[in-house]
């Protein structure tokens, strides 16, 4: 609702409110959910984009019941494979609103809202996990997990975003499939040179890792802790925090 007024001068319920959002053109239309990523959604799936349809219409029309991903933290086929029925039958929004803001389930191998909240401890909101992380958490330099490191990736690579939210989105999209590092201790080519059975099946992974491979107790080509090696890598000391500009992230996220 708050984005919505921001960005539309009134609530969800007004009809004038739609009316001025689809009269803005397609790409420069307002972000209006923390858990829809236009660019991600048309990154994946090129058919959206080809047929010149607004992303966040066709999700909830027909995106959500063929279990397109609205996020890159939000995997729909996962969470459907961890509980067939979470969702309903077929997927339906409200149902998957419910599961993020009470943090039923882990919407993505990359995020574990149970793991951030234990990260965050005292700091910890009640609810929506998720919603923390990409308004607060990954601008304050927390991980979504604690093998990916968004800044330390950006400075990794000269073709990642140089925002946060833009480097976590390029890792999920584009840079776990390739096998680039996801931080100082998890380099997914040195994951694939020890474990050819993940190089022969092509699963991206850091995926894998945080699917399979940790359960297998699977070696790190580090057993250095991350939040210690990050920092080092960038020149900060153990438990220091990485300063962003924040405000101008978070503009690049809504854009």
């Amino acid at each position: 609702e708050e984005l919505f007024r921001h960005a539309l001068g009134d609530g969800r319920a007004n009809i004038g409110t739609v009316a001025r959002y689809l009269q803005v053109p397609l790409l420069e239309r307002p972000n209006l959910s923390y858990y829809f990523d236009r660019m991600f959604y048309l990154a994946t799936n090129p058919d959206v984009q080809k047929a010149g349809l607004d992303p966040l219409l066709h999700f909830i029309a027909n995106g959500i019941a063929e279990l397109r991903s609205p996020h890159p933290l939000i995997n729909l086929k996962f969470i459907v494979a961890e509980d067939p029925l979470v969702l309903g039958e077929p997927a339906q929004v409200h149902a998957l609103m419910d599961l993020l803001e009470y943090d039923l389930f882990a919407p993505s191998p990359y995020f574990d809202p149970q793991e951030y909240r234990e990260r965050l401890g005292a700091d910890a909101p009640p609810g929506g996990m998720l919603r923390h992380y990409v308004t607060s958490g990954l601008y304050a330099g927390v991980y979504p997990n604690p093998f990916l490191d968004p800044i330390w990736y950006t400075h990794r690579y000269a073709d990642v975003p140089q925002d946060p939210y833009g480097a976590l989105r390029h890792f999920i999209v584009l840079g776990d499939i390739e096998a680039r590092a996801a931080s100082a201790v998890f380099d997914g080519q040195l994951y694939r040179a020890r474990y050819p059975d993940v190089a022969a099946v092509g699963i991206p992974p850091l995926h894998h890792y945080l699917m399979r491979g940790r359960i297998e107790g699977r070696q790190l080509p580090s057993d250095q802790p991350v939040s210690t090696i990050s920092r080092a890598a960038l020149g900060l000391a153990p438990g220091a925090p990485i300063a962003v500009d924040a405000e101008a992230a978070r503009r690049t996220h809504a854009d």
